[in-house]
């Protein structure tokens, strides 16, 4: 028991200037526990006194151009960064973070060095060759017509080399040069 009005202690860490009344000490003015760190969250235990929990690791978010942190000042706060990223576009390489986005980087290259296709990159699925039936030459003296069919340049028509002459002999046909002509025949009627 205690005298009414007197100081006492309440046996709690979370009040101050505990006073008696009706014989019994009850807690006075609750203990201010305010860091002023928007970083924490502020309490009292009754045994400890003040407690100052870190909220730092709820700072978050899913943006990978930023940094996640927390400012006693201003609470969480989300800087940007230039790390590497994903623009989810296979048609571009390197990207990285610029001003808090996602900057895509270089164009993928997707020529196959064949004439009878068209390149194309679609984001989600890359590079694409499509077949075409263009005009071609496939390098053969020997064909006409040539035209791409499944991809590939191929010339359908073989060229005539023989003119019909007897006398120009069996003409033939080279692929790198074309037409070429033939042995004449020996005509010797052997009267002399």
């Amino acid at each position: 028991s205690c005298v009414d009005g007197s100081s006492c202690d309440d046996g709690s860490s979370c009040t101050t200037d505990d006073v008696c009344a009706g014989g019994a000490c009850v807690g006075g003015e609750p203990l201010n526990c305010d860091d002023n760190d928007l970083c924490t969250i502020d309490s009292c235990d009754g045994v400890a006194g003040c407690n100052h929990s870190s909220i730092a690791d709820l700072c978050t978010d899913t943006n990978p151009c930023t940094d996640e942190a927390c400012d006693p000042a201003s609470g969480c706060v989300f800087p940007f960064n230039d790390a590497p990223c994903d623009d989810q576009s296979l048609c571009t390489t390197g990207d990285s973070c610029t001003n808090g986005k996602c900057t895509p980087g270089k164009a993928t290259v997707c020529n196959d060095g064949n004439f009878c296709t068209n390149d194309a990159c679609a984001p989600a699925d890359g590079c694409t060759w499509l077949q075409t039936k263009k005009a071609c030459d496939d390098n053969n003296a020997c064909t006409a017509g040539d035209s791409c069919l499944s991809g590939l340049c191929m010339g359908p028509i073989p060229v005539q080399c023989d003119d019909g002459a007897f006398c120009n002999g069996i003409e033939s046909c080279a692929p790198a040069s074309g037409c070429l002509p033939g042995q004449p025949p020996v005509v010797d009627d052997e009267l002399a």
